[in-house]
């Protein structure tokens, strides 16, 4: 609580694994590369620090029995990032690809920073603790450590706020802000290493996200085929975009890398893996707000009737409930 963290040559701030949980209020992490991980069903919670004085034990209230002194001003979490500031996964030790974990990952009164600068000429961070300035800058070279197709991958990840990578996960954001050089505030993918967790059978709950008295500025980029992605607004706004990839874009995207040994995320083989397309699917709700940027693509969109779409929808179908609601099936929707 009121804590500050630093990596600023790599690494991440903090890390949940099985069965880790870990509460974050009114806390900083700066990272030159993320600024947090989960891991399997781990779970982490974040809040300001006035959150604190009302969270549960089971929330980490029991930490506030040992802090020196009073809360003091109230603070909002901020984590600030070269590449990611929360990563996802799911490694799969024995390679079974059939169990699938979902991370839990709560966000309330936070800010996510992820700013180019810090993978070129360095983010000068002063320290709200020392008053220090510290130049925040990464240095791990992925393509020249391991291969190209490495670095590529690490290329293409970086700039989401939060990127889940082969794995279920259910994400609260409850004013949030999301500030992303790139535009893109959450990033599914299949993960890039021997043992991330392609799926053989459908299992798990996919990446189920809900966004509640926010306004999120960014896209919503799901290149994970193998799993569902549901997108709840709840009295939110979002600017920007949802996408989809099916196995055969996300294989067009790394053409160059099939046969790069390292690119085991490329033409998993359809006779063992799923290839087939999932979900995406967006609802809005309780007076949201979808302001379209360019151009989505959506297997669902339900709007509520107290809702706004600000774009041009095109759908398979269409069918209005009696509340108002209306359900458009295999969507695509256009800036105005």
């Amino acid at each position: 609580m009121n804590t500050e963290a630093l990596a600023l040559h790599g690494g991440y701030g903090i890390y949940a694994d099985t069965n880790c949980r870990d509460y974050l209020y009114g806390a900083t992490l700066v990272s030159a590369e993320v600024g947090a991980i989960l891991s399997n069903n781990g779970a982490i919670t974040v809040g300001s620090s006035g959150d604190a004085e009302t969270a549960t034990t089971q929330d980490g209230h029991s930490a506030l029995e040992y802090r020196d002194g009073e809360i003091g001003e109230d603070m909002r979490t901020t984590i600030i990032a070269g590449r990611n500031d929360f990563q996802l996964h799911s490694p799969d030790m024995m390679g079974e690809g059939n169990s699938d974990y979902t991370a839990s990952l709560s966000l309330s009164h936070a800010t996510l920073i992820i700013d180019d600068a810090i993978n070129n000429e360095g983010y000068a961070y002063i320290s709200n603790v020392n008053g220090e300035t510290y130049t925040v800058q990464a240095t791990e070279d992925y393509a020249d450590k391991y291969d190209d197709a490495v670095g590529a991958y690490v290329d293409y990840v970086t700039g989401a706020a939060i990127l889940v990578k082969s794995t279920s996960a259910d994400i609260a954001l409850n004013d949030v802000e999301i500030q992303s050089s790139t535009g893109v505030a959450l990033l599914t993918a299949l993960n890039s290493d021997s043992m991330s967790r392609y799926l053989k059978q459908d299992v798990g709950s996919g990446v189920n996200v809900t966004v509640t008295d926010s306004t999120i500025d960014g896209d919503f980029v799901h290149d994970d085929y193998q799993r569902d992605m549901t997108v709840t607004l709840n009295n939110a706004t979002l600017n920007g975009d949802i996408t989809f990839s099916t196995a055969d874009e996300w294989n067009e995207k790394w053409f160059d890398y099939a046969d790069d040994e390292n690119a085991c995320w490329v033409n998993l083989d359809a006779n063992t893996y799923i290839t087939n397309t999932h979900a995406t699917a967006l609802t809005l709700t309780n007076s949201s707000v979808w302001n379209v940027k360019e151009t989505s693509e959506l297997t669902t969109l339900t709007v509520s009737a107290d809702s706004v779409v600000n774009g041009s929808i095109e759908a398979e179908t269409t069918e209005t409930l009696d509340d108002g609601t209306v359900v458009y099936t295999n969507a695509t929707v256009t800036a105005a």
